[in-house]
């Protein structure tokens, strides 16, 4: 796992080559966990722990409590958590993308789906701010019809995001193929993804070999 996720970051930038199964898979969990893990304090804006009674006069120091977990925008632990989101969000966005683009040429295919669906993606998250940000400003101005109709439109390309989201995540887990157009050195053995195909490969050129000897005898 740690070097899946190690290769992740140091392979950054590079659309050449190959990611195993494994390496792309580790790496998705990974960052996955760390997703929802900064989603999940940021839900700490929901909450009032000046409420609680360990924050009340006579049980410690209620103004550092509140300061640090009031819910809103006072809380300095949750919108920490918030701006470490989007860092991260921001910082994993290119390398995600490469490793799936290494994934898809590791099942011998080019990446010219991947690039029509993350386009294709990312207009549907414009979309949907833009439905959002109407959304907001025809509920404000009174216009109840109009935003009822924003909401629709917005739930529906965010729905098609993540249904294509869900469409190339199968797509990635397709099996390694040898022999490789994307590999320098495409020889049906070195798939450690795989072992079960390579083992097939070897045994498969052994007796091969095995039959040119008998032969040359």
């Amino acid at each position: 796992m740690l070097v899946a996720y190690k290769k992740f970051w140091q392979h950054s930038f590079h659309i050449k080559g190959v990611a195993t199964r494994a390496e792309f898979w580790w790496a998705f969990l990974v960052n996955f966990f760390f997703e929802i893990l900064f989603q999940a304090m940021q839900y700490l804006r929901a909450f009032d722990f000046n409420d609680h009674p360990s924050a009340r006069v006579g049980t410690g120091n209620p103004h550092m409590t509140h300061w640090l977990f009031a819910g809103g925008d006072n809380s300095v632990f949750a919108n920490t958590f918030a701006i470490l989101a989007i860092i991260f969000m921001l910082a994993t966005l290119i390398p995600k993308f490469t490793i799936a683009v290494r994934r898809s040429h590791d099942f011998n295919w080019s990446a010219h789906w991947l690039i029509a669906f993350w386009v294709t993606r990312f207009l549907l998250f414009l979309v949907t701010i833009y439905e959002l940000i109407l959304l907001v400003v025809n509920y404000d101005d009174g216009h109840v019809t109009a935003s009822m109709a924003n909401f629709e439109w917005g739930a529906l390309a965010l729905l098609i995001f993540f249904v294509l989201e869900l469409i190339e995540w199968g797509l990635l887990a397709k099996k390694s193929k040898r022999p490789n157009r994307f590999l320098a050195n495409s020889t049906p053995t070195t798939n450690p993804d795989d072992s079960g195909d390579s083992n097939t490969d070897s045994a498969e050129l052994e007796g091969t070999t095995t039959s040119n000897e008998t032969t040359a005898k």
